[in-house]
């Protein structure tokens, strides 16, 4: 299984000629590591800036941030180990030898020449969703996240393959 695109835990992955488009449960997080990072930075830089200076909390605030870096490195480890081996709940598939748009289930929906991706906006984010439509409906297949990634990977791979997009 080959990863095309990422957004969090939306996927689209490719197994030969069939791609899917679905959740990795699990696999998030980001903005957890994010902030977690983040703030563990900013305690370790001012335990050190303390500790020069001859304060007593230098020591302390140079713990707190390693402890939370720590952290944070620990759980990019474990969710990049449940990345490799977290199952895809699929949403959509794309059957590109047969030419046919399947549900999760498997069951044909509509053929590929009927079918479009399009671009949306998500409420209270800046970044863009991705909906795939076909005349007997829609479904949301990627959402973009400023920490989890871009829909532009699979909008461009939608493209090569010369699919509406």
């Amino acid at each position: 299984m080959t990863e095309l695109a990422r957004c969090g835990d939306w996927v689209l992955v490719a197994q030969g000629e069939r791609w899917t488009f679905g959740r990795q449960r699990g696999t998030g997080g980001n903005v957890l590591i994010f902030v977690l990072a983040l703030v563990g930075f900013i305690a370790a830089f001012n335990g050190v800036v303390l500790t020069f200076t001859v304060s007593p909390y230098g020591l302390i605030g140079l713990a707190f941030g390693a402890g939370l870096l720590t952290l944070a490195f620990r759980r990019l480890r474990h969710r990049n180990r449940a990345r490799a081996h977290a199952a895809v709940d699929p949403l959509v598939i794309l059957d590109l030898a047969g030419g046919w748009l399947l549900g999760a289930g498997g069951q044909p929906m509509a053929p590929l020449s009927q079918v479009a991706f399009t671009t949306a906006s998500q409420l209270a984010s800046s970044a863009r969703m991705l909906e795939c439509t076909w005349p007997g409906g829609k479904v949301i297949v990627l959402r973009g996240d400023a920490f989890g990634g871009s829909i532009g990977p699979a909008v461009d791979a939608l493209r090569r393959r010369g699919l509406r997009a």
